[in-house]
Order: structure tokens, then sequence, then C-alpha cells
């Protein structure tokens, strides 16, 4: 008689064993038609788009004037997609009655993503986009608290990043937040979610050339920030695991041995990164970057005698780990306030400086409300979503790839870091 551990095996070799075939077969037919078909293109690559850019992709479309020329439609099926009105026809039937901004400051100026007022601000629908930029204290608090004055309480806030999460603690309180969103005041939407409205745009488009920027678009937030694989891989793989249900008993135990045997990949490398640092007078502070799937982690680099240490405003060196992203891995320098708080002369230094680090090819600026990071630079790192990158890794037991990777990261951090102390240097006044 068969033991349950025979059984076991038996089974999970059987299932990843049509897997195995199966997905091959699908890569097999990718590569023979990718020159008629280009699976892997997307024009959207070219242009990195980020936080500010996906959500003025979204307030296009909900635009009735933009130059898509679709007028409403695209906002009418928004509204019924996150039922955010009863109401639709009363709200659109009057175009010039609807302002949609970018970056619309608050009283205490703080800035909201998208806002969408109709009627002069009668009802006002935000939309505070999140892909990498942590909340700020109070953020999601006080964005509320002006909306609600704008509107004697007439609003919707949506809450969008890509796995839905809810706003963070510091961002508003617990309490205040599930009142919130008990009243629907708040809610909390995902990337997925604003996939699936993108397919309702695409049926209801009648501009070809929209409809294919619709479909683009969709393409490359499943890959950047939902990590989907090209070819319907995905679609596939859910599929199968219907077809094969008996593997749903080993399913958690699958998912925690899979995530525990990542993590510890994970802290290996930094360990060794951290480890090829240390003879350079530079240290990274672990404690906070740890393996996750979404979200982020962030180590502190200090260099002894740095001079941005010196500085009271731009001062703070980061490694930031975000698998959603791309590059998942890189480094940064980031001020302590924003841009319009620093006194003009460091204002202007930090321009110039970052005028500098454009100019060496070190990447571009990327800003939020709360703080101002001058050029993310990509690390070289280990592919922790990557099967088969992870699988060479571990099966090389001495080693040598894991170290090869740490080191060629150390040297681009350490690099990274001359370079810019050198230019910081420059642009000092003279005393």
């Amino acid at each position: 008689m068969q033991t349950e551990a025979a059984k076991t095996e038996a089974e999970l070799t059987s299932f990843f064993a049509g897997l195995h075939a199966g997905l091959n077969s699908l890569r097999e037919v990718r590569a023979t038609y990718d020159e008629q078909i280009a699976f892997n293109f997307n024009m959207l690559r070219f242009f990195n788009l980020g936080e500010t850019k996906v959500s003025e992709i979204l307030a296009f479309f909900l635009d009735p004037k933009k130059e898509h020329g679709q007028k409403a439609a695209f906002l009418r099926l928004c509204l019924e997609h996150f039922n955010l009105t009863d109401d639709a026809n009363t709200l659109l039937c009057a175009d010039e009655e609807i302002t949609i901004k970018c970056e619309d400051a608050t009283k205490d100026n703080r800035r909201i993503d998208v806002t969408v007022s109709f009627r002069n601000a009668a009802f006002v629908i935000g939309i505070e986009n999140k892909i990498y930029a942590k909340d700020q204290r109070n953020q999601v608090l006080d964005y509320c608290n002006d909306l609600e004055k704008r509107t004697h309480g007439n609003y919707k806030l949506l809450y969008l990043s890509p796995e839905g999460n809810l706003p963070s603690k510091e961002s508003i309180d617990k309490s205040k937040l599930e009142l919130l969103m008990a009243t629907k005041k708040i809610q909390t939407v995902s990337y997925s979610d604003v996939v699936a409205l993108l397919k309702k745009y695409e049926t209801v488009c009648h501009a070809d050339n929209v409809r294919e920027f619709i479909r683009q678009f969709q393409q490359y937030i499943k890959q950047e920030y939902l990590g989907e694989s090209f070819m319907g891989e995905t679609n596939f793989v859910a599929d199968y695991l219907h077809s094969h249900p008996e593997i749903l008993k080993h399913a958690d135990a699958l998912r925690h041995a899979i995530w525990s045997t990542k993590s510890e990949c994970f802290s290996t490398f930094w360990r060794a990164v951290a480890q090829n640092l240390i003879g350079e007078g530079i240290t990274i502070d672990l404690n906070r970057m740890i393996f996750r799937d979404s979200g982020y982690s962030e180590a502190l680099v200090k260099h002894h005698g740095s001079p941005f240490e010196a500085s009271a405003e731009l001062r703070k060196v980061s490694l930031f780990y975000e698998p959603k992203i791309n590059p998942p891995v890189y480094i940064t320098i980031g001020m302590s306030s924003e841009r319009k708080n620093l006194p003009q002369q460091l204002r202007g230094r930090v321009e110039k400086f970052e005028e500098k680090l454009k100019e060496m090819n070190l990447g571009e600026v990327r800003g939020n409300v709360g703080s101002w990071w001058c050029a993310p630079i990509p690390i070289p790192h280990i592919k922790f979503n990557d099967g088969d990158e992870l699988c060479n890794i571990l099966k090389d037991i001495a080693g040598h790839e894991m170290l090869s990777r740490a080191t060629e990261a150390a040297q681009k951090i350490i690099e990274y870091i001359n370079v810019t102390e050198s230019l910081w240097r420059e642009i000092q006044p003279s005393p």
C-alpha cells in the first residue's frame, strides 16, 4: 500500500512534470512566432513610466475634453466600474462642469495625484497612486480632510496600488480609516482592477490608435507592476491547476517553502554585498532590507566622512528593493525636505548636482511629495522572482555566482558613492 509521503511525492512529480512540459511548449510557440508578433515588445518601455506618468495617463482617459476623442465614455465606465455614483447620467450631462487635475494642491500644500471634480466641486473623486513612494505622515488623512471641506462631505478617494493595499497607519489612523471605508469615502483599488477597467475602455473605444495605446498600457501594467508572464503563461498555469486540484493540498506548504528559500537567498546576497563594502568604509543597515513580493525594502548607506553628512538637507543615501518596478534594486540620494522648502542657495546647488548626474548618465531624477530623490541608479542583483536564475544560483553549491553578483553590486555602489560625493564637493560654494 502506498504511503502518504509516497503519494504526495508522486502527485508533485506528476504535476510539475506536466507543468514544465506545457510551459516549454508555450515558450517554443512564442519563440517560433516572435519574429511576426514580437510578444515582448511594448512601446511604453522606452519611457520608463513611473508613478507620476501612470497617474497622468489615467487622468488623460478620464478627461472628456482630451484628444482621445471618446468624450465621456471612459469616465462613465470608471464611475460604473468602481461604483462611484448612483447617478452617472446627471454627473455627465454637462462636460464643461467636469474638471480633471493632476497633482491637485490641498490647502496644506500636499498634492493629490488625480482629482475629478463635478459641478464646481459639488462632488470630487480623488486618486492617490502608490507604486513606490511610501505614505507620508497623515497624508491620506489630510487628503480626506481637504476633500471633506471642498465638497461638504461629497467625495470618494481611491487609494490605488499594485496589490490593492490599505494606506499605512502613519498615513491615517486605523479607526479613522475603518470609518471612512465603511462609509465608502475611501476605496482601495488594485492594478488588476485598473487592467479590468482598461479592457472595458477597449470595447467602447472607436479610435484604432487610441485602442492600441490602451492595449499597450494594459500589457505594461501587467508586466511591470503585476509580474505577469508573456504569452499567457499565467493563464496557462491557472488552467493547469484547475485540472489538477489535488495539488492544492500542498499549496500552502509549497508557498511557504518557496518564500523561505527566496528570503534566505535574499539575505545571503545582501550580507555578501555588505561584507564587500566594509573595506571601503561603507556600511549598510540591513535591518529593513527583507525579501517581499510587493512594497519595498530599504537599507541606509553610511560612508564615513561623506560630504553629504555635513549637509542639513541632502544627506540620506539608501538602497531600495522593489520587486514590482524596474529596476527593482537601486540606490538614491534623498533630501530631508521638499524642494520648495530648501534655502535658495542649497536648492541651486541641488539642481546643479542633478544636472551633473544626468550629464554623466547616472539616471533620471525621481521626485515625490515629502522628499526628493536624486538619480535612482540600477544595482546588479539576483532576480529573486526569476525561477530559472534562482534555480541556477541554488544549484551552485560553492556559491561562486552569488559572490560574483554581490561583488559586482558592491562595486557599483562604491562607484556611485565616489562619483556623487566628488560632484557634490565640486559644487560647494567657495569659503
